[in-house]
């Protein structure tokens, strides 16, 4: 289901320093597509368009990271607690 995204309430955040926030779980290409209609709303506004591309590879590089570093992040808190158990069994 695609959403419509509504340009002039970003030029509106945009002008008055309101941040535009997206909270997301996954990163579908839907959501991928909107950040990339904001950010390019946002670099028309401010007359910066050539600087599209580079900034969305620079977005899609970080948001990779950031969904390797959470995946480990909940990968090591699962093996700790597994192994805080195993710890916990041989003292008993």
């Amino acid at each position: 289901m695609k959403q419509v995204l509504d340009a002039q309430k970003v030029i509106q955040a945009i002008r008055h320093n309101i941040p535009v926030n997206i909270k997301t779980y996954t990163l579908p290409p839907e959501i991928e597509a909107q950040i990339e209609q904001i950010l390019e709303i946002y670099l028309k506004d401010i007359g910066q368009i050539k600087v599209k591309d580079p900034l969305v590879y620079s977005l899609k590089e970080l948001t990779a990271n950031a969904q390797k570093a959470n995946a480990k992040r909940a990968f090591l808190a699962r093996e700790s607690s597994i192994w805080k158990t195993q710890m916990t069994t041989k003292k008993e």
